[in-house]
């Protein structure tokens, strides 16, 4: 059976306002306030609809590993 044409409608406005998050958090590089003020959203909102896409704000963090690295050679006495 064929989805209805409000069906259609439906989900091409999930993936619209999917696509719309992805791109702020990406505008954003994670940042979910300045995420929702740019969509003109509320926080809350945002937050619930990330949850409900499945989107991971840390996924758009710039990735920085400032560990110092430790190195395994130990220099003799």
């Amino acid at each position: 059976m064929h989805p209805s044409l409000k069906e259609i409608g439906d989900q091409a406005a999930a993936e619209a306002e999917r696509q719309a998050i992805r791109v702020a958090l990406q505008a954003t590089q994670g940042n979910k306030s300045t995420a929702a003020r740019l969509l003109r959203v509320d926080y809350k909102t945002l937050h619930l609809k990330m949850k409900r896409y499945a989107i991971d704000a840390r996924e758009f963090r710039p990735s920085r590993d400032l560990r110092p690295k430790i190195s395994a050679r130990r220099t003799a006495l």
